[in-house]
């Protein structure tokens, strides 16, 4: 009789240790107080590389640089300087521009990126379109096509880079400068 009343209080301490620890869901443990360092760094250095596109053949990368506010990657379609006679694309054309920046995933895991570009005020669409990363000059693909957006990603593995070109319609755009903004976006593959 003993025996029986042993086990059936060794039984009810292990229901009650069960029910004050609980099921083994949520925190186990706290620690506070712990430092973190970041390091924030330009685009060109950062987990997502963002630079004019490799190469010089063809020299479209010209319309990109990382001398925006903090390095940022700027495209400028306007004119560039010495490396271009004209000031810009025409008015009521459209310009298919390859190998203008790339992205490339220095981060520790694979991403699918996509990015957007802002239309013109009255519509006219701009749009980033995935072009072959060799940058030998050939007819890159089709920009409709290969359009850059969320429906439509790339999935860039570690250490891998994928060049962009720029699609600009200025159909009905005025002339002048416009400023446009675009945003590149990457998410867990």
């Amino acid at each position: 009789m003993e025996r029986r009343k042993f086990l059936i209080g060794l039984g009810s301490a292990a229901a009650g240790s069960a029910a004050v620890l609980g099921t083994g869901a949520g925190n186990v443990a706290t620690v506070k107080d712990r430092k973190a360092t970041v390091d924030v760094t330009e685009d060109y250095n950062a987990w997502l590389d963002l630079r004019p596109a490799d190469g010089t053949n063809p020299p479209e990368n010209i319309f990109a640089s990382n001398t925006g506010q903090k390095n940022k990657l700027v495209l400028d379609f306007g004119d560039t300087g010495s490396n271009t006679f004209g000031q810009g694309p025409n008015t009521d054309a459209i310009w298919k521009i390859p190998n203008v920046f790339h992205v490339s995933n220095e981060y520790v895991r694979d991403l699918d990126i996509w990015v957007s570009i802002d239309n013109f005020p009255n519509g006219s669409p701009v749009w980033a379109y995935y072009t072959d990363n060799d940058s030998n000059g050939t007819e890159p693909e089709d920009p409709v096509a290969n359009r850059s957006n969320a429906s439509n990603k790339k999935t860039l593995p570690v250490g891998y880079s994928q060049n962009f070109g720029v699609y600009i319609d200025t159909t009905n755009v005025n002339l002048g400068d416009k400023n446009l903004t675009f945003t590149i976006q990457a998410d867990q593959a």
